[in-house]
């Protein structure tokens, strides 16, 4: 199986990624001349947190994706994990699922004061263009994902989203929010995200 982990990257020690056995490459916001670590490096701009790297990379290799990617984030050690990243990377169960969340706390927009308002005013984005009656994520917006759900989707549906994050004047942790919640939902059309906490490690 061809793999992939893709680091959303900004302004945060990468030390850690020596550690990892497998391919990686990073997409930075932060000053990559300094960066003293081996891998693919590319440059975006700094808007919506990591969705913006996410659906760069998807862009980018649209017509060339490994067969499953890990997307993650730059820190080592984060509340939503309950281990390290690069032992989570290094020890990861490819096989788990077409799609699934290495963190380790499920959620519901539902409980999150004032989310139902403005999730739903931008339900546009959003596949069939509306929430699902209910929205389970996982914290934490790091997750395994295969070539043949990220092709299901078009790729001018991407480049529709990255337009919009672009010019959005959401706050960029609220559009960041916006893709935590519903990754999942975008990827395979449930609106309740499976957690397979004792299964995606090795």
């Amino acid at each position: 199986m061809n793999t992939m982990v893709l680091i959303a990257h900004h302004h945060k020690p990468l030390d850690w990624v020596k550690k990892l056995n497998g391919n990686f490459c990073i997409y930075s916001t932060g000053d990559i001349e300094k960066i003293a670590i081996h891998g693919d490096r590319s440059l975006n701009i700094n808007k919506g947190m990591d969705a913006n790297h996410y659906l760069n990379y998807i862009i980018d290799n649209y017509d060339n994706l490994p067969d499953k990617i890990l997307f993650c984030h730059h820190h080592e050690f984060d509340w939503t994990q309950d281990r390290s990243l690069p032992e989570i990377i290094n020890n990861l169960n490819w096989n788990c699922a077409d799609y699934f969340s290495v963190g380790a706390y499920c959620n519901t927009w539902q409980a999150l004061p004032g989310n139902q308002e403005w999730l739903r005013n931008y339900a546009f984005l959003l596949p069939n263009g509306k929430l699902p009656d209910s929205l389970v994520y996982i914290a934490g917006t790091q997750f395994v994902v295969s070539k043949e759900l990220i092709l299901s989707r078009q790729k001018e549906y991407y480049q529709f989203l990255l337009a919009w994050l672009y010019y959005t004047d959401m706050p960029d942790n609220q559009s960041g929010r916006f893709f935590e919640y519903t990754w999942h939902y975008i990827f395979t059309g449930n609106g309740v995200e499976k957690q397979y906490k004792e299964r995606f490690l090795k």
